[in-house]
């Protein structure tokens, strides 16, 4: 069979997220692109692998029987680039918006004195979860509550919440803290791919009226920016992305943000442990003040 790897990408992308909208945004490709793509994998495989739906799309019988083997031969090819490019003694870890905050510098150079033979790579990606999916990266960094699905997740640390907004903002410019019943009055920029951000952080009837969709961290700086809206983050997006007319400020009661790591149930990455204990160590965290649901959703 004449097949490509972008094409079993895709397969997976439109497995995993059940519509071929959503993995166009994951992808960062057009919806249109998506379908001539899995139309090509299926004229190669002669049966059809997603059938649409009101939904979205899901898996044909034909197409749960191949995805476990898409899977496997994704990750098995990031395996062999890895050795090619000779760091298959490596450690990648992929984060979408922020990796660890301020301790990010510490980290590093902590893991390097400790573990010479182990290199550890931090990389930003777009979808953590496809990094993972393909096998480009062994561990993610995420954030939230929400479920991983298929995925194993440990709780190394506890962010605080913070409001940002644009530094000329009439209202909130000599602010020193907020409160979240005041974000609730504002156009609040989310991300629903790897935000943190719902309507479920406010109690029910008492969140924004108007969420607006941006899908990675530079085009939701963008809207905040201009004025066109306001976000609340975890304090590490703060310390990655300072830019100029942007400001951060404490949310008094804002929801805390746990941390995890995550990584396929079927393997387990060469210095994982170590890396949850020196995380954990970094944040000063302790099992017993566990916060969330293990899972998370990068942001």
């Amino acid at each position: 069979m004449d097949f490509s790897l972008r094409e079993v990408r895709y397969f997976v992308a439109c497995a995993r997220t059940g519509s071929f909208t959503a993995a166009a945004q994951e992808l960062y490709v057009s919806q249109a692109a998506v379908s001539r793509t899995i139309a090509s994998l299926e004229r190669t495989a002669q049966r059809q692998l997603l059938r649409r739906v009101p939904s979205g799309c899901v898996l044909t019988e034909a197409g749960e029987q191949l995805l476990g083997a898409a899977q496997q031969l994704l990750t098995e090819a990031a395996a062999f680039e890895a050795e090619l490019r000779g760091d298959s003694r490596s450690l990648r870890v992929a984060y979408a918006w922020a990796a660890l905050g301020k301790r990010t510098v510490q980290l590093q150079r902590s893991w390097a004195a400790a573990h010479p033979g182990i290199i550890l790579e931090l990389q930003r990606v777009n979808s953590p979860r496809t990094a993972l999916a393909e096998g480009t990266c062994e561990v993610m960094i995420a954030r939230g509550s929400s479920a991983s699905e298929g995925l194993h997740a440990v709780q190394v640390g506890i962010e605080p919440r913070i409001a940002t907004f644009a530094a000329d903002d009439p209202e909130w410019r000599r602010r020193r803290s907020l409160y979240m019943r005041e974000i609730a009055q504002r156009t609040v920029a989310i991300d629903p791919l790897v935000g943190t951000t719902d309507a479920t952080l406010w109690p029910q009837g008492a969140g924004p009226q108007k969420f607006v969709r941006t899908y990675d961290v530079d085009s939701w700086l963008d809207l905040i920016g201009s004025g066109q809206a306001v976000g609340t983050t975890a304090q590490a997006t703060a310390f990655h992305h300072q830019r100029h007319g942007i400001r951060y400020l404490p949310i008094t009661d804002g929801p805390q943000i746990p941390v995890y790591l995550c990584w396929q149930r079927s393997r387990s990455p060469l210095g994982l442990q170590e890396l949850i204990e020196q995380v954990r160590t970094s944040y000063g965290y302790r099992p017993e003040d566990r916060t969330g649901t293990p899972g998370g959703v990068p942001g």
